[in-house]
């Protein structure tokens, strides 16, 4: 019978939600751990709101809902827009910390 195009892209997009969650048993984990290493510092912040809204709509949310939801939690405590030297925006864009220049910031 085989695996479907779709059912294939179901799994690895399920493995990918897993690993990005944190589940070491996921066999991207490892893939998807060095990935974020490898990112520089004002990337970061953004390819991670990215995927936490992507796996939101994999699961099942509407691009408006799975982003609504992430700006909610982004706004819940200031400590969730801190990705080391740079704070992420409600506009999906980068700051570093302590400078107010438009040179430091990232779409």
């Amino acid at each position: 019978q085989g695996l479907t195009k779709s059912r294939a892209e179901r799994i690895i997009w399920n493995a990918f939600a897993a690993a990005f969650q944190a589940d070491q048993m996921s066999p991207l984990f490892s893939y998807l751990h060095r990935l974020i290493q490898n990112l520089s510092p004002s990337e970061k912040p953004l390819f991670i709101a990215h995927t936490m809204i992507a796996v939101q709509i994999h699961r099942g949310q509407s691009v408006d809902e799975a982003r609504d939801g992430f700006l909610i939690w982004l706004q819940e405590d200031p400590s969730h827009a801190i990705f080391g030297d740079f704070r992420l925006t409600p506009h999906l864009t980068t700051e570093a910390l302590g400078r107010s220049s438009g040179d430091d910031r990232t779409q």
